[in-house]
């Protein structure tokens, strides 16, 4: 039997979606695989690596982009661009504490060595 090649389909940026993309493509018969850093064991969420590819057989690959495409799931097919924002508003201040405790030791360090040297 002829080994069929796996072609790219779609990228992903949110590894939870796509593994939910390749449960709606197994739903509707087309065997999926997903490929991405984000997936192993040191995952990677930071721009480019973040991303989580699919591939499916190549004769299915027009079916499966029709799927994903028709399915909730289009609004998180492109990868997501990131602001720059703070992820979480609520770590800002200890944040805040953090870099004021890094100042007060600093300090504290230099005013030792004043006094002993």
């Amino acid at each position: 039997m002829e080994e069929v090649p796996f072609v790219s389909a779609a990228k992903i940026g949110d590894p939870a979606t796509a593994h939910l993309a390749v449960a709606l493509l197994h739903s509707a018969g087309i065997p999926a695989r997903i490929r991405g850093e984000a997936l192993g064991p040191y995952r990677v969420t930071v721009g480019e690596m973040a991303v989580t590819e699919i591939f499916v057989p190549e004769p299915d690959l027009e079916d499966a982009r029709e799927i994903l495409t028709g399915s909730s799931l289009e609004d998180v097919v492109a990868a997501p661009t990131h602001t720059g924002a703070i992820a979480d508003p609520a770590a800002l201040p200890m944040r805040l504490v953090a870099v004021l405790t890094l100042v007060v030791m600093s300090w504290a360090v230099v005013w030792f060595l004043m006094r002993v040297f």
